[in-house]
């Protein structure tokens, strides 16, 4: 099992569950695939990598305004407030 996601995916209050979920579901796999005495699954491993925190925001803040950008493209003009407010993301880097 392999959980690809960045530092706010991770600290989002879902993800421990959906970690332990999917660690679970591959315990009950493992289980229905042997007939014979299961071992038990190896802990997960958690793998954190980091990068320049201006560069993550720089990153951040580009992604985010470039997924407003696309979704504009293709006729979604009206935000959802009750997610995000109207000020979000910030116009500007400096914001």
């Amino acid at each position: 099992f392999c959980f690809d996601g960045c530092a706010q995916y991770l600290s989002s209050p879902t993800a421990p569950y959906l970690i332990a979920s999917a660690y679970h579901q591959q315990q009950q796999n493992q289980h229905r695939n042997q007939q014979h005495q299961l071992l038990p699954l190896p802990p997960p491993v958690l793998v954190a990598c980091t990068r320049n925190p201006i560069d993550q925001a720089i990153s951040w803040w580009k992604y985010e305004n470039n997924a407003i950008s696309w979704g504009e493209s293709i006729g979604l003009y009206e935000s959802n407030t009750e997610l995000r407010s109207e000020k979000y993301p910030p116009e500007t880097i400096e914001d």
